[in-house]
């Protein structure tokens, strides 16, 4: 599962959040979106934290993240091409879509050497919309490339939703892997001293993590009457705003229309490819 592997992460602190077990063993690790135009203060910190990482061979593309978190609709998700349908912002979703190019040039080169791929999973783990981003560019890169792609286990409250579609394509379990408390709290310290941890101070890793494997093809068999591994974690509920309250009432039947023929787990055909 280590042969020739790396981890593919939207954001600095993913690595070390979301894969801590593996984060020192894998032969790289590829981070994406290191710049964050509304927190020039943790782009700056992102920027010098990876000069002078703990962990060797980590590599920053040092992309300006599209700032969609939260702009997609938790409750009643909408899957594309490029992600998630962001729905609450027309500027994070423009940037968005344009990212999806963004990254699948940046990784198209990058992830040839490999033969395991490490990545976010289809709901972003707790829910983040760039997370469901760079599985869904993987997830196109395999196909050509032919790596195995690993996702973390991770969910949430939030994101339970999109996990309920797509758990059934799991093929493959990696099995349980103990979690680097120390190396992960190191990793840590290193992100807080530059001022740019984005997740919770007294974060508690969990004692294992595991890996799954997911089909390329999610609309064929799916795998039933088996347990698969999770680490849930609270969060927050998205919460609904004014904007979104105040959606129209035709293209809020547009959406559930677009929902109802593409079903759970089935990606709507983008026009514009």
């Amino acid at each position: 599962m280590l042969e020739k592997s790396a981890i593919v992460v939207a954001h600095p602190d993913d690595e070390i959040l979301w894969f801590s077990a593996i984060a020192a063993k894998v032969d790289s690790i590829i981070i994406c979106f290191s710049k964050q135009p509304s927190r020039p203060d943790w782009t700056i910190g992102r920027e010098n934290a990876l000069a002078s990482f703990p962990i060797q061979n980590t590599i920053n593309l040092s992309l300006t993240a599209a700032e969609s978190f939260n702009q997609a609709e938790w409750a009643s998700p909408v899957t594309t091409r490029w992600g998630l349908e962001i729905s609450r912002s027309e500027n994070a979703a423009a940037r968005y879509k344009d990212n999806w190019s963004k990254l699948y040039n940046h990784l198209a080169n990058r992830l040839q050497p490999y033969k395991n791929i490490f990545t976010h999973n289809p709901w972003g783990e707790y829910g983040h919309e760039e997370h469901v981003q760079v599985f869904r560019v993987i997830q196109s890169l395999q196909q050509g490339i032919g790596f195995t792609l690993w996702c973390s286990n991770y969910c949430s409250n939030k994101s339970a939703t999109l996990m309920n579609r797509h758990i059934c394509a799991t093929i493959g379990i990696s099995g349980h892997h103990e979690t680097d408390k120390e190396i992960a709290k190191s990793v840590m310290r290193h992100y807080k001293r530059h001022n740019c941890w984005t997740w919770y101070n007294d974060w508690a890793w969990p004692a294992t993590e595991s890996f799954l494997q997911f089909q390329q093809d999610e609309n064929g068999t799916v795998a039933e009457g088996r347990g698969i591994p999770l680490n849930f974690v609270t969060v927050p509920p998205q919460a609904r705003s004014v904007k979104s309250a105040n959606v129209p009432l035709g293209t809020r039947l547009k959406r559930k229309i677009r929902r109802l023929f593409h079903g759970p787990g089935r990606k709507p055909v983008a026009k514009n490819r």
